[in-house]
């Protein structure tokens, strides 16, 4: 099943008999569904005709639903190697894939840059600004609406999970037909948005490979002493502006197709706003943490190399990430109220970004008992 927008313009208002395929329905934004099925007439299995269909002058946008159908199954497999992602999308040479992006659990989406007919390349510098579907300087009129359409996908406000919750990627294709027909003589343009779960080829044991911050999605967890910070929400996979200090302790996951793996060269970038504050970084595991280094009112991008002596003795499937703000160094006059609504006293991290480069070891990963076998 598909869902979508379907926008008419006329110069003129008037009456105009519309046919629907693929069991597809048509209704306004303010109406229900029931609320237009009496006006539908059936005449074949999924098709049916609205007859005396008002169309006002100029723009409507109304609610698509159908059942889309595929020229065939429609898969996507991904390579790693020592730059990054190679990926394939079956039928790429009937639907053309735009605009291709990648997105997972992690908050951060990278773009997919297309190399051949059917393969693109993802890296570390594909990486999208928060917003953006492209790293392209300038988007033409079909790209900033497809913009508008990804902020709305990515937006996790109203959800009760985020999207995705696996790897996939996202494209646009103009080559599906439109469900829609008219009895009067319309130009029709039809772009459709498709999802792609994509199935990630496990490396050869000791093979080289990168793997950028789409493939090493995060959480917070309970720290050592058992809170959990509220700088980043986990559902909606955003960072929080927080007035007092935290700890926030992060557990990235490593693709299971990669377990055991051997770190290399392992760098975090993190994007924060911390005047007047210290913020000290730190990794390892719960009751294990090594300092790395503490940067005095950060502003800013900052990137820290991970001793990988430390990952590949303690770290398994997933990195901890331990950031700990602490609450502000200005010194409030009580005597001086005005104070108070000049200075900004609340900080956030903006991103947290990990790549991690390295090697599949000998041996299988377990589902069951989280462990090497």
């Amino acid at each position: 099943m598909a869902d979508g927008i379907a926008t008419v313009y006329q110069p003129d208002a008037q009456d105009i008999g519309l046919t629907l395929h693929d069991y597809a329905t048509l209704r306004t934004f303010d109406s229900t569904p029931a609320d237009t099925r009496h006006r539908f007439i059936w005449t074949d299995i999924g098709t049916h005709k609205w007859a005396d269909f008002h169309q006002p002058a100029g723009i409507s946008d109304y609610v698509l639903t159908s059942s889309l159908q595929l020229p065939a199954p429609l898969t996507s497999r991904a390579v790693l190697d020592e730059k990054g992602l190679r990926l394939s999308i079956s039928n790429a040479q009937q639907l053309q894939p735009e605009d291709a992006i990648l997105a997972s659990r992690s908050p951060d989406i990278m773009a997919a840059r297309q190399v051949d007919a059917q393969a693109w390349r993802t890296e570390s510098s594909d990486i999208l600004m928060p917003g953006e579907i492209s790293n392209e300087t300038m988007l033409n009129k079909r790209q900033v609406q497809r913009k508008k359409l990804y902020q709305t996908l990515f937006n996790h406000a109203d959800r009760l999970r985020a999207f995705p919750e696996e790897l996939s990627v996202l494209f646009w294709s103009q080559q599906l037909p439109s469900q829609i027909h008219t009895e009067t003589e319309m130009r029709r343009q039809s772009s459709t948005l498709l999802v792609v779960p994509v199935d990630l080829t496990p490396p050869a044991v000791g093979q080289q490979v990168l793997l950028p911050p789409v493939l090493l999605p995060y959480q917070t967890i309970a720290s050592d002493s058992g809170g959990v910070s509220s700088a980043f929400f986990n559902r909606r996979r955003n960072w929080i502006e927080v007035s007092k200090g935290a700890l926030t302790v992060l557990k990235f996951d490593l693709p299971k197709v990669c377990v055991p793996f051997e770190y290399r060269n392992v760098s975090v970038r993190i994007r924060i706003r911390a005047g007047s504050r210290d913020v000290g970084v730190a990794v390892g595991g719960p009751g294990q943490w090594e300092p790395l280094q503490t940067l005095s009112s950060p502003v800013g991008t900052f990137e820290l190399d991970l001793p990988v002596e430390t990952l590949n003795r303690i770290s398994g499937q997933f990195v901890y990430l331990k950031i700990d703000v602490s609450d502000s160094q200005i010194a409030q006059d009580a005597d001086d109220p005005t104070q108070y609504g000049e200075q900004d006293n609340y900080w956030k991290i903006e991103s947290v970004q990990m790549t991690a480069e390295g090697a599949r070891l000998p041996g299988a990963y377990s589902e069951d008992s989280g462990n090497t076998e």
